[in-house]
């Protein structure tokens, strides 16, 4: 005998059986409910029974079906009933479709409309999703990763249903280049002016942490081949560091600029702000000695 039952069943089914002893009902499928699973008495009077049988909704479109086993003297004597349920007819939508991502990467929620088992599909490392699968319908928070490259970047992930009829929606992620720093004041702290230092003030816009800033500098106005002075450092959440130029000639003229670095790449250095200086110092008068670390012999 067989008892039937659609995807969603909205109510249950009954099957009847005559016993003249104890009997139990058994299945191995979790998705099988009885109302009763036990029943009898020991005496030889045959008594009718009669079984509610319920089902779980089914969450894929692949039919199953399971058996109940009646069984009766410790399982000597048994009785079978097959119970079968059609596979679901899978419906599946997302929301939105696509997506723009700031570079820096943001938190998007996409919005799965589904009556069955689920699962997002993506094969690169550029998205955090707080579950991958699931059933129903729900919201789902996914993390768009930065992108520090200078090039806009598209992505997609799947979200599919179904076994034997897959139903597929594709969710495609736009996320704009990255921009390099930008410096966009640089000066110099005239109290900081000394024989053989000077400290500058370098203030700057960023979508990533700087990982190195400093100067470039020569005594040449042309700058043609400075010298490139830096510190390589993690500067994340300001906008604004202070950077001090050390082994320089006292009295001396010096032409520099300033950069900042992070993976993008450098700060634009066409319209660079120069920076001209003279290093602190007495020139040596006619009475001086101008090397002082040899001794003058008197007349």
């Amino acid at each position: 005998d067989n008892l039937s039952f659609e995807a969603s069943p909205e109510e249950g089914k009954t099957f009847s059986f005559s016993c003249n002893t104890t009997w139990e009902i058994t299945t191995s499928e979790s998705w099988i409910k009885c109302d009763k699973t036990s029943g009898g008495e020991a005496i030889s009077t045959t008594v009718g029974s009669t079984i509610a049988v319920s089902v779980d909704e089914i969450q894929t479109d692949v039919p199953r079906e399971a058996i109940i086993y009646i069984s009766a003297e410790n399982g000597a004597k048994q009785k079978q009933m097959t119970v079968k349920q059609e596979g679901k007819k899978i419906e599946l939508s997302v929301s939105p479709k696509k997506f723009e991502v700031k570079a820096v990467g943001e938190d998007k929620i996409l919005q799965i409309t589904c009556n069955a088992d689920w699962q997002i599909e993506f094969d690169n490392e550029l998205f955090l999703c707080d579950v991958t699968s699931g059933t129903g319908s729900r919201d789902v928070n996914i993390t768009c990763l930065p992108n520090n490259q200078s090039k806009e970047r598209t992505v997609t992930l799947k979200v599919t249903s179904g076994i034997q009829d897959i139903q597929r929606d594709t969710i495609t992620f736009v996320q704009e280049a990255a921009t390099p720093p930008d410096l966009t004041e640089f000066e110099i702290i005239e109290s900081s002016i000394k024989k053989n230092e000077a400290t500058f003030k370098l203030r700057f816009n960023t979508m990533f942490p700087l990982s190195e800033y400093g100067v470039y500098y020569s005594k040449n106005s042309s700058l043609n081949n400075p010298t490139k002075a830096s510190v390589e450092e993690t500067v994340s959440g300001a906008t604004e560091v202070e950077y001090t130029l050390t082994g320089l000639e006292s009295m001396t003229t010096y032409y520099v600029y300033g950069f900042i670095h992070n993976t993008v790449g450098d700060s634009d250095t066409k319209d660079r702000i120069v920076i001209e200086f003279t290093t602190a110092g007495v020139k040596p008068s006619d009475d001086d000695n101008p090397t002082p670390n040899l001794s003058r012999k008197k007349k």
